[in-house]
């Protein structure tokens, strides 16, 4: 999956921030550092079990860097 989501309502209401984002992938790790998001790892979600070891930043959720394409 590509799409970002926020509530600013601890999860009453959602607004959609990006459907698009850079990746596609399911049971990845998300966290925030600062005043950043940082997205990490998980696997494709076209059942193949491809797995990604990549680290993706965004300060809005809506545009996304890639910070490092294959992190140890």
């Amino acid at each position: 999956y590509s799409d970002v989501w926020a509530s600013r309502d601890l999860g009453a209401s959602w607004e959609a921030l990006t459907l698009n984002a850079p990746w596609t992938r399911e049971r990845h790790c998300a966290v925030a550092v600062g005043t950043r998001l940082m997205l990490m790892g998980g696997f494709s979600d076209t059942g193949y079990g491809r797995s990604f070891n990549d680290v993706w930043a965004s300060s809005d959720g809506r545009s996304w860097d890639l910070v490092v394409d294959a992190a140890p």
